[in-house]
């Protein structure tokens, strides 16, 4: 078969551009890319840019198991939802510490553990943590309400008496329907901003079965550079740390620029800049989760999406382990980011650097 010159030359450049497919740099978008772009950017720069957007995240996801899935700064952070949210932490870590103690009750798959709830008469706010224990109990589908609160008992005695129910006919007292087998106590009170919660777990013989505390700053302005943070431990009292309010500015890291978060930051650069400028170390995962959920962390400035936390260490971190279900080790060369849209947290290589990841550190109060 005979092919014209023509023909000829059109298959040689099909080929020859078909080649050159697997050596050129393909943009991510429909848009042009100059080769003096191209020349311009070093293999990791194409790599780390990757991790740039949001959408295209392919790292491993990690979670404390009390949070998964929840967001603590899409909204409100003040007020009403800080109290809200720190109040179910505690009585999520609360439940947790005396699951992974085996000191819970044991009852059949097919029953509910019946939780009596308890709120001490002089503690401040104390409708509203009646109203967030209740809510916390009832949603959880192995526990149920043993007990009718003061407030719920005067209305159902009302009701009573106005229906003339014969139910309740000639009866003093209204009895609850199940007997507890835990009773969940809290008490509050205030010092100023601060308000301080405690919850405990006990047996019907008041043996404690579990006890937590935390003190919670209702302040809707706060100025401080550094923020106290208690991480609970297992095995004793919280461990005391200041935290940055705010991740590292560029004025911080460079000596001039301004207040916008610095990002392009490796991981070792960004320990290096803790340890010898701020006296401390890169943020941990607990601590950064007790941070987080205890409200005190300004979010990152500028086009910043995310921040570099420390790899799990489980020497360091294992004494702040309160839920096994827990989910935040990664790869032995790993490290997390925490993204500030979803509020969710990834393995990373520890190689990874982006321009809209920024920093922040700690250090032992």
């Amino acid at each position: 078969m005979i092919f014209s010159k023509e023909i000829i030359l059109s298959i040689g450049a099909i080929i020859f551009l078909s080649g050159c497919v697997g050596t050129t740099i393909q943009p991510e978008s429909n848009k042009s890319v100059s080769s003096k772009k191209i020349s311009s950017r070093s293999t990791m720069d194409i790599i780390n840019s990757k991790h740039d957007d949001e959408d295209d995240e392919e790292e491993v996801e990690l979670y404390f198991d009390d949070t998964k899935g929840k967001i603590f700064y899409g909204g409100d952070t003040n007020g009403k939802n800080r109290l809200d949210n720190q109040v179910n932490i505690l009585l999520s870590n609360i439940f947790a510490k005396a699951k992974k103690a085996k000191k819970l009750p044991k009852v059949s798959r097919r029953k509910k553990l019946n939780i009596a709830i308890e709120i001490d008469d002089n503690s401040d706010k104390r409708s509203k943590l009646l109203n967030i224990a209740q809510k916390f109990v009832l949603s959880n589908r192995r526990y149920a309400i043993s007990n009718i609160d003061k407030e719920s008992l005067s209305v159902l005695k009302k009701v009573r008496k106005k229906e003339k129910d014969g139910l309740y006919k000639n009866k003093k007292s209204v009895k609850t329907k199940n007997v507890s087998d835990i009773i969940l106590y809290l008490s509050s009170s205030n010092n100023g901003d601060i308000l301080t919660i405690n919850i405990k777990l006990l047996s019907k013989n008041s043996t404690p079965l579990a006890v937590v505390s935390k003190d919670i700053n209702l302040n809707k302005k706060i100025l401080k550079e550094w923020m106290e943070v208690k991480v609970p431990r297992l095995e004793s009292s919280s461990e005391l740390y200041e935290v940055m309010r705010f991740p590292v500015t560029k004025k911080q890291y460079k000596g001039v620029g301004n207040d916008i978060s610095v990002g392009s930051i490796s991981y070792k650069a960004a320990n290096k800049f803790c340890q010898k400028k701020m006296d401390g170390e890169l943020i941990t995962p607990y601590v950064f989760e007790s941070a987080r959920t205890s409200l005190v962390l300004g979010r990152p400035t500028g086009s910043i999406k995310s921040e570099l936390i420390a790899q799990f260490d489980e020497d360091d971190d294992e004494p702040y382990i309160i839920n096994e279900e827990d989910n935040i080790e990664g790869s032995d060369s790993s490290m997390i980011t925490f993204m500030w849209n979803s509020e969710k947290y990834f393995a990373v290589s520890n190689m990874f650097r982006s321009s809209s990841t920024t920093f922040r550190c700690m250090r032992v109060k």
